[in-house]
Protein backbone atom coordinates (compact mmCIF):
# COMPACT_ATOMS: atom_id res chain seq x y z
CA UNK A 1 0.00 0.00 0.00
CA UNK A 2 1.01 3.44 -1.02
CA UNK A 3 -0.59 6.43 0.28
CA UNK A 4 0.28 10.01 -0.83
CA UNK A 5 -1.34 12.26 1.82
CA UNK A 6 -0.57 15.80 2.27
CA UNK A 7 -1.23 17.52 5.35
CA UNK A 8 -2.43 20.90 4.66
CA UNK A 9 -1.81 22.93 8.02
CA UNK A 10 -0.05 22.38 10.98
CA UNK A 11 -1.86 20.61 13.11
CA UNK A 12 -2.36 21.27 17.20
CA UNK A 13 0.06 19.25 19.01
CA UNK A 14 -2.04 16.26 20.81
CA UNK A 15 -0.49 14.60 23.83
CA UNK A 16 2.68 13.51 23.89
CA UNK A 17 3.97 11.36 26.56
CA UNK A 18 5.54 14.83 28.31
CA UNK A 19 4.47 18.27 28.54
CA UNK A 20 6.29 20.88 29.19
CA UNK A 21 9.67 20.72 31.03
CA UNK A 22 10.95 16.57 30.71
CA UNK A 23 12.01 14.82 33.63
CA UNK A 24 14.89 13.24 33.84
CA UNK A 25 13.72 9.32 33.21
CA UNK A 26 11.04 9.76 30.46
CA UNK A 27 11.40 10.02 27.15
CA UNK A 28 8.41 12.58 24.38
CA UNK A 29 7.75 15.25 22.93
CA UNK A 30 8.01 18.24 25.39
CA UNK A 31 7.85 21.90 24.56
CA UNK A 32 7.44 22.99 21.27
CA UNK A 33 9.08 26.85 22.02
CA UNK A 34 12.54 25.95 22.96
CA UNK A 35 15.16 24.89 20.52
CA UNK A 36 15.49 21.11 21.34
CA UNK A 37 16.01 17.93 19.99
CA UNK A 38 13.41 14.79 22.22
CA UNK A 39 13.59 11.07 21.64
CA UNK A 40 10.46 9.27 20.99
CA UNK A 41 8.93 6.48 23.19
CA UNK A 42 6.36 3.79 22.28
CA UNK A 43 2.54 5.42 21.90
CA UNK A 44 0.98 4.58 25.44
CA UNK A 45 -2.45 4.65 23.56
CA UNK A 46 -4.10 4.38 20.26
CA UNK A 47 -4.09 8.10 19.84
CA UNK A 48 -0.97 9.42 21.22
CA UNK A 49 1.18 11.46 18.60
CA UNK A 50 4.89 11.65 18.39
CA UNK A 51 5.76 7.99 19.33
CA UNK A 52 6.76 4.79 17.86
CA UNK A 53 3.68 2.92 17.14
CA UNK A 54 5.62 -0.55 16.12
CA UNK A 55 8.26 -2.04 14.53
CA UNK A 56 8.82 -5.40 13.52
CA UNK A 57 10.13 -8.37 11.08
CA UNK A 58 8.97 -8.52 7.38
CA UNK A 59 9.85 -12.17 6.18
CA UNK A 60 10.72 -12.73 2.42
CA UNK A 61 7.13 -14.34 2.25
CA UNK A 62 5.83 -11.22 3.76
CA UNK A 63 5.41 -13.01 7.02
CA UNK A 64 4.90 -9.43 9.96
CA UNK A 65 6.01 -10.21 12.85
CA UNK A 66 5.27 -7.45 15.51
CA UNK A 67 8.70 -6.95 17.97
CA UNK A 68 7.89 -6.25 21.86
CA UNK A 69 9.27 -3.37 23.55
CA UNK A 70 11.82 -4.28 25.94
CA UNK A 71 13.12 -1.24 27.56
CA UNK A 72 13.01 2.54 26.62
CA UNK A 73 15.89 4.95 28.17
CA UNK A 74 16.66 8.38 28.12
CA UNK A 75 20.19 7.79 27.38
CA UNK A 76 21.50 11.81 28.50
CA UNK A 77 20.35 15.52 27.81
CA UNK A 78 22.73 18.02 27.19
CA UNK A 79 23.29 21.17 25.54
CA UNK A 80 24.82 21.14 21.95
CA UNK A 81 26.63 24.04 20.51
CA UNK A 82 24.20 25.56 18.89
CA UNK A 83 22.20 26.12 22.11
CA UNK A 84 19.47 23.08 21.01
CA UNK A 85 18.79 20.89 24.89
CA UNK A 86 19.58 17.31 23.48
CA UNK A 87 16.84 14.56 25.26
CA UNK A 88 19.04 11.95 23.83
CA UNK A 89 17.30 8.14 24.32
CA UNK A 90 15.98 4.95 22.34
CA UNK A 91 14.38 1.82 22.76
CA UNK A 92 15.03 -2.06 22.31
CA UNK A 93 12.53 -4.32 20.85
CA UNK A 94 12.81 -7.96 20.39
CA UNK A 95 10.51 -10.19 17.16
CA UNK A 96 11.65 -13.61 16.76
CA UNK A 97 14.71 -13.71 19.32
CA UNK A 98 15.84 -10.83 17.51
CA UNK A 99 16.96 -7.82 19.07
CA UNK A 100 16.16 -4.30 17.40
CA UNK A 101 17.41 -0.93 18.41
CA UNK A 102 15.44 1.79 17.19
CA UNK A 103 16.87 5.41 17.85
CA UNK A 104 14.18 7.86 16.95
CA UNK A 105 14.19 11.75 17.86
CA UNK A 106 12.29 14.94 16.90
CA UNK A 107 13.00 18.46 16.19
CA UNK A 108 11.08 21.35 17.82
CA UNK A 109 9.95 24.06 15.03
CA UNK A 110 12.65 25.91 16.42
CA UNK A 111 15.49 23.70 16.33
CA UNK A 112 19.30 25.32 15.32
CA UNK A 113 20.90 24.29 11.85
CA UNK A 114 23.51 26.69 12.66
CA UNK A 115 24.11 30.44 13.71
CA UNK A 116 26.29 33.42 12.02
CA UNK A 117 25.93 35.51 15.16
CA UNK A 118 23.83 35.79 18.02
CA UNK A 119 20.99 36.90 15.95
CA UNK A 120 21.79 35.42 13.07
CA UNK A 121 20.10 31.85 13.28
CA UNK A 122 18.80 29.09 10.44
CA UNK A 123 16.48 26.74 11.88
CA UNK A 124 15.44 23.26 10.84
CA UNK A 125 12.73 20.42 12.03
CA UNK A 126 13.33 16.94 11.61
CA UNK A 127 12.25 13.64 12.67
CA UNK A 128 15.08 11.12 12.55
CA UNK A 129 15.14 7.48 12.80
CA UNK A 130 17.95 5.02 12.90
CA UNK A 131 17.56 0.97 13.22
CA UNK A 132 20.57 -1.08 14.83
CA UNK A 133 20.36 -4.88 13.92
CA UNK A 134 22.79 -7.65 14.01
CA UNK A 135 22.64 -8.32 10.30
CA UNK A 136 21.00 -5.27 8.83
CA UNK A 137 21.81 -6.31 5.54
CA UNK A 138 19.84 -9.43 5.72
CA UNK A 139 16.92 -8.22 8.22
CA UNK A 140 13.97 -6.27 6.43
CA UNK A 141 11.84 -4.28 9.48
CA UNK A 142 8.32 -2.41 8.98
CA UNK A 143 8.08 0.30 11.37
CA UNK A 144 5.22 2.81 12.03
CA UNK A 145 5.52 6.42 13.91
CA UNK A 146 2.88 9.12 14.48
CA UNK A 147 3.55 12.62 14.09
CA UNK A 148 1.69 15.51 14.97
CA UNK A 149 2.56 18.96 13.78
CA UNK A 150 5.42 17.89 11.71
CA UNK A 151 4.50 18.82 8.00
CA UNK A 152 6.65 16.89 5.69
CA UNK A 153 8.76 18.54 3.03
CA UNK A 154 11.22 16.33 1.96
CA UNK A 155 11.60 12.33 2.91
CA UNK A 156 14.91 10.37 2.76
CA UNK A 157 14.58 6.24 3.29
CA UNK A 158 17.77 5.31 3.53
CA UNK A 159 16.48 1.55 3.31
CA UNK A 160 17.30 -1.43 0.76
CA UNK A 161 14.50 -2.38 -0.80
CA UNK A 162 12.62 0.00 0.07
CA UNK A 163 8.49 0.83 0.73
CA UNK A 164 7.22 3.78 1.81
CA UNK A 165 3.64 4.98 2.73
CA UNK A 166 1.80 8.02 4.61
CA UNK A 167 -1.39 8.05 6.32
CA UNK A 168 -3.37 10.79 7.14
CA UNK A 169 -4.91 9.98 11.05
CA UNK A 170 -6.69 12.38 13.50
CA UNK A 171 -4.13 15.31 14.54
CA UNK A 172 -1.48 14.53 11.93
CA UNK A 173 0.69 11.41 10.47
CA UNK A 174 0.92 8.15 10.94
CA UNK A 175 4.30 7.20 8.63
CA UNK A 176 5.20 3.53 7.51
CA UNK A 177 8.50 2.44 6.49
CA UNK A 178 10.01 -0.74 5.38
CA UNK A 179 14.10 -1.92 4.23
CA UNK A 180 16.64 -3.70 4.93
CA UNK A 181 19.80 -2.47 5.77
CA UNK A 182 21.67 -0.67 2.49
CA UNK A 183 25.37 -0.91 1.63
CA UNK A 184 27.01 2.71 1.08
CA UNK A 185 30.45 3.93 0.71
CA UNK A 186 31.58 7.23 1.99
CA UNK A 187 34.98 9.66 2.25
CA UNK A 188 35.83 10.82 5.18
CA UNK A 189 34.57 14.46 5.25
CA UNK A 190 36.85 15.06 8.37
CA UNK A 191 39.84 15.50 5.67
CA UNK A 192 40.11 18.90 4.40
CA UNK A 193 38.73 18.42 1.05
CA UNK A 194 37.00 15.47 -0.94
CA UNK A 195 38.79 15.23 -4.64
CA UNK A 196 35.24 14.81 -6.33
CA UNK A 197 36.54 14.71 -10.06
CA UNK A 198 37.81 11.35 -10.63
CA UNK A 199 37.56 7.83 -10.07
CA UNK A 200 38.20 8.10 -6.28
CA UNK A 201 38.23 5.19 -3.85
CA UNK A 202 35.73 5.15 -1.08
CA UNK A 203 37.67 5.67 2.71
CA UNK A 204 35.16 3.22 4.22
CA UNK A 205 32.48 1.34 3.76
CA UNK A 206 29.13 0.89 5.88
CA UNK A 207 25.42 -0.15 6.15
CA UNK A 208 22.59 2.63 6.10
CA UNK A 209 19.21 2.26 8.19
CA UNK A 210 18.01 5.49 8.66
CA UNK A 211 15.01 7.35 7.90
CA UNK A 212 14.76 11.90 7.85
CA UNK A 213 11.44 13.49 7.32
CA UNK A 214 12.44 17.25 7.00
CA UNK A 215 9.70 19.64 8.01
CA UNK A 216 8.49 22.64 5.99
CA UNK A 217 8.30 25.50 8.29
CA UNK A 218 6.94 28.73 8.43
CA UNK A 219 9.14 30.34 6.07
CA UNK A 220 12.83 29.68 4.32
CA UNK A 221 14.57 30.69 7.81
CA UNK A 222 13.13 28.17 10.04
CA UNK A 223 13.20 24.88 6.93
CA UNK A 224 16.12 22.56 5.40
CA UNK A 225 15.12 24.13 2.12
CA UNK A 226 12.51 27.22 1.32
CA UNK A 227 9.06 25.39 1.79
CA UNK A 228 7.58 26.15 -1.82
CA UNK A 229 4.52 24.05 -2.50
CA UNK A 230 4.54 22.52 0.61
CA UNK A 231 1.23 22.44 1.19
CA UNK A 232 0.66 20.70 -2.08
CA UNK A 233 2.86 17.92 -1.70
CA UNK A 234 6.81 16.45 -1.17
CA UNK A 235 9.00 14.04 -2.90
CA UNK A 236 10.60 11.06 -0.69
CA UNK A 237 14.15 9.29 -2.25
CA UNK A 238 15.49 6.20 -1.13
CA UNK A 239 19.03 6.18 -2.30
CA UNK A 240 22.44 4.64 -1.08
CA UNK A 241 24.18 8.23 -2.12
CA UNK A 242 26.25 10.78 -0.57
CA UNK A 243 24.42 13.31 -1.47
CA UNK A 244 21.67 13.69 -3.40
CA UNK A 245 19.37 17.39 -4.09
CA UNK A 246 16.10 18.10 -4.73
CA UNK A 247 14.92 17.63 -8.06
CA UNK A 248 14.95 20.77 -10.84
CA UNK A 249 13.20 21.15 -14.21
CA UNK A 250 15.03 21.22 -17.21
CA UNK A 251 12.54 23.28 -19.49
CA UNK A 252 14.77 22.83 -22.54
CA UNK A 253 14.88 19.06 -21.74
CA UNK A 254 11.66 18.84 -20.65
CA UNK A 255 13.08 16.75 -18.04
CA UNK A 256 13.31 16.28 -14.25
CA UNK A 257 16.99 15.74 -13.04
CA UNK A 258 18.69 14.44 -10.22
CA UNK A 259 22.37 15.04 -9.60
CA UNK A 260 24.24 11.82 -7.71
CA UNK A 261 27.18 11.97 -6.08
CA UNK A 262 29.32 9.01 -3.95
CA UNK A 263 32.93 7.36 -4.48
CA UNK A 264 33.42 5.57 -7.69
CA UNK A 265 34.56 2.75 -6.05
CA UNK A 266 33.80 1.01 -2.46
CA UNK A 267 37.25 0.34 0.54
CA UNK A 268 37.39 -2.45 -0.73
CA UNK A 269 38.12 -1.47 -4.49
CA UNK A 270 34.64 -2.85 -5.97
CA UNK A 271 32.67 -0.76 -8.43
CA UNK A 272 30.07 1.41 -5.84
CA UNK A 273 27.29 0.52 -7.13
CA UNK A 274 23.90 2.91 -7.05
CA UNK A 275 20.45 2.40 -5.64
CA UNK A 276 17.93 5.13 -6.19
CA UNK A 277 13.89 4.88 -5.54
CA UNK A 278 11.47 8.39 -5.97
CA UNK A 279 8.07 9.33 -4.90
CA UNK A 280 6.02 12.19 -5.85
CA UNK A 281 2.84 13.46 -6.92
CA UNK A 282 1.57 15.23 -10.20
CA UNK A 283 0.37 17.52 -7.54
CA UNK A 284 3.14 18.48 -5.93
CA UNK A 285 4.64 18.93 -9.31
CA UNK A 286 2.51 20.54 -11.09
CA UNK A 287 2.88 23.61 -8.54
CA UNK A 288 6.69 23.54 -8.20
CA UNK A 289 7.33 22.98 -11.45
CA UNK A 290 4.26 24.74 -13.43
CA UNK A 291 6.02 23.91 -16.71
CA UNK A 292 6.67 20.25 -15.96
CA UNK A 293 5.26 17.79 -18.84
CA UNK A 294 5.61 14.66 -16.81
CA UNK A 295 2.23 14.81 -14.90
CA UNK A 296 0.53 14.66 -18.02
CA UNK A 297 2.29 11.94 -19.59
CA UNK A 298 0.85 8.57 -19.28
CA UNK A 299 4.39 7.18 -19.98
CA UNK A 300 7.26 7.91 -18.33
CA UNK A 301 11.22 6.74 -18.40
CA UNK A 302 14.23 7.31 -16.28
CA UNK A 303 17.75 7.89 -17.48
CA UNK A 304 21.08 7.50 -16.01
CA UNK A 305 23.77 9.63 -17.96
CA UNK A 306 27.16 9.25 -16.74
CA UNK A 307 29.54 12.17 -16.95
CA UNK A 308 30.37 11.65 -20.08
CA UNK A 309 26.89 11.50 -21.38
CA UNK A 310 26.99 8.01 -21.77
CA UNK A 311 23.84 5.80 -20.33
CA UNK A 312 24.25 3.33 -17.98
CA UNK A 313 23.12 0.11 -17.96
CA UNK A 314 20.51 -0.40 -14.87
CA UNK A 315 17.76 -2.09 -13.50
CA UNK A 316 14.95 0.87 -14.18
CA UNK A 317 10.99 0.87 -13.20
CA UNK A 318 8.69 3.91 -13.61
CA UNK A 319 4.92 3.65 -12.74
CA UNK A 320 2.70 6.17 -13.03
CA UNK A 321 -1.01 5.93 -12.05
CA UNK A 322 -3.53 7.46 -10.40
CA UNK A 323 -1.38 11.06 -9.67
CA UNK A 324 1.50 9.82 -8.23
CA UNK A 325 5.04 8.74 -9.58
CA UNK A 326 7.53 6.08 -8.91
CA UNK A 327 10.39 5.84 -10.01
CA UNK A 328 13.37 3.04 -9.16
CA UNK A 329 16.75 2.54 -10.62
CA UNK A 330 19.60 0.06 -9.63
CA UNK A 331 22.63 -1.48 -10.80
CA UNK A 332 24.42 2.19 -11.81
CA UNK A 333 27.71 3.18 -10.72
CA UNK A 334 28.98 6.66 -9.04
CA UNK A 335 30.72 8.84 -9.35
CA UNK A 336 28.80 11.71 -10.40
CA UNK A 337 25.71 10.32 -12.82
CA UNK A 338 22.54 12.34 -13.59
CA UNK A 339 19.49 10.28 -13.43
CA UNK A 340 16.90 12.16 -15.87
CA UNK A 341 12.88 11.04 -15.68
CA UNK A 342 11.07 12.51 -18.91
CA UNK A 343 8.26 11.43 -20.94
CA UNK A 344 8.30 8.37 -22.90
CA UNK A 345 6.60 8.77 -26.11
CA UNK A 346 4.14 6.26 -26.91
CA UNK A 347 4.20 3.68 -28.70
CA UNK A 348 2.62 3.90 -31.97
CA UNK A 349 0.54 0.96 -33.66
CA UNK A 350 -0.09 1.37 -37.31
CA UNK A 351 -3.32 0.57 -38.17
CA UNK A 352 -2.79 -2.76 -40.78
CA UNK A 353 -4.08 -1.60 -44.01
CA UNK A 354 -5.92 -4.64 -46.29
CA UNK A 355 -5.20 -4.57 -49.51
CA UNK A 356 -7.93 -2.67 -51.76
CA UNK A 357 -9.74 -5.67 -53.82
CA UNK A 358 -11.97 -4.41 -56.32
CA UNK A 359 -15.39 -5.99 -56.50
CA UNK A 360 -16.88 -8.17 -58.94
CA UNK A 361 -19.20 -7.53 -61.37
CA UNK A 362 -21.87 -10.09 -62.17
CA UNK A 363 -22.75 -9.82 -65.76
CA UNK A 364 -26.72 -10.55 -66.57
CA UNK A 365 -26.47 -13.09 -70.02
CA UNK A 366 -29.50 -13.46 -72.10
CA UNK A 367 -29.70 -16.17 -74.75
CA UNK A 368 -32.40 -16.45 -77.29
CA UNK A 369 -33.00 -18.76 -80.17
CA UNK A 370 -33.00 -17.66 -83.76
CA UNK A 371 -34.62 -19.65 -86.95
CA UNK A 372 -33.91 -18.89 -90.73
CA UNK A 373 -36.09 -22.21 -92.26
CA UNK A 374 -35.07 -24.96 -90.70
CA UNK A 375 -31.40 -23.56 -89.27
CA UNK A 376 -31.65 -22.53 -85.68
CA UNK A 377 -28.90 -20.77 -83.91
CA UNK A 378 -28.50 -20.10 -80.18
CA UNK A 379 -27.30 -15.76 -79.61
CA UNK A 380 -25.96 -15.35 -76.20
CA UNK A 381 -25.06 -12.05 -74.71
CA UNK A 382 -26.11 -9.10 -72.20
CA UNK A 383 -28.90 -7.85 -75.28
CA UNK A 384 -29.10 -10.45 -77.60
CA UNK A 385 -30.12 -9.94 -81.52
CA UNK A 386 -31.00 -11.95 -84.13
CA UNK A 387 -28.75 -11.99 -86.86
CA UNK A 388 -30.44 -10.53 -90.31
CA UNK A 389 -32.39 -13.19 -92.14
CA UNK A 390 -33.59 -14.69 -88.74
CA UNK A 391 -36.39 -14.37 -86.36
CA UNK A 392 -36.50 -14.75 -82.56
CA UNK A 393 -38.23 -18.00 -82.18
CA UNK A 394 -40.70 -19.09 -79.63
Amino acid sequence: MRKFSIFAAIATLATSTLQGAVAADVMGVGNLDIAAVYALDKCSTATQLDCIESIGLLADNGTYTNATLIKSDLINTYVDSNGNTIYNGSTVWSASGKEISLHATLDTPQHILWKNSSTDFQYGAALRISVGVADPLETKVRMKVRTSWLRPQSVQVKLNDSNFADEIIPGGHRWTFEGKGLPHSSYDYSKSSVDRTGMQKADYDAVLFDIFIHHAGIDAAHSFWPPICADQGYTVQSNNTNETGEPSWNASEQTLQFGVFAPHFTATGALNSGYFKFWTTDKFLNCKFPTNTLSKSPNLAVQILYEDGTEAVATTQVTHANGKISVVAAGFHFSSPKIVIKPAASQVVEPTVEPTVAPKVTQIVKSIKCKKGKTIKVITGKNPVCPPGYKKAS
